[in-house]
């Protein structure tokens, strides 16, 4: 019993090294799709880079405001009242 807590400790511990080391390391520029004259909607899919698995309960926010959410149980997003134009999140 104690193995498996062990190795289900590390497997969590190497998924927040990951995402940590994603979020530190990459940023996406994206297109605000606009809804309205000055704010748009961003939708996209965090997934584990060392997996390919979706990451769910993960923080995404637009770089230089407060505007962000978090990702379903299937690594899905959406921002809405992001300003239009390119961001990077």
């Amino acid at each position: 019993m104690q193995d498996c807590r062990h190795a289900a400790g590390r497997l969590f511990g190497q998924s927040l090294l990951v995402l940590a080391l994603l979020v530190a390391t990459t940023s996406t520029r994206v297109e605000a799709q606009s809804s309205s004259a000055a704010q748009g909607t961003i939708r996209g899919t965090v997934k584990n880079v060392a997996s390919g698995l979706p990451l769910g309960n993960a923080q995404v926010f637009v770089v230089g405001t407060t505007t962000g959410g978090l990702t379903n149980g299937s690594g899905v997003f959406t921002i809405t009242g992001v300003p239009s134009g390119t961001q990077i999140v």
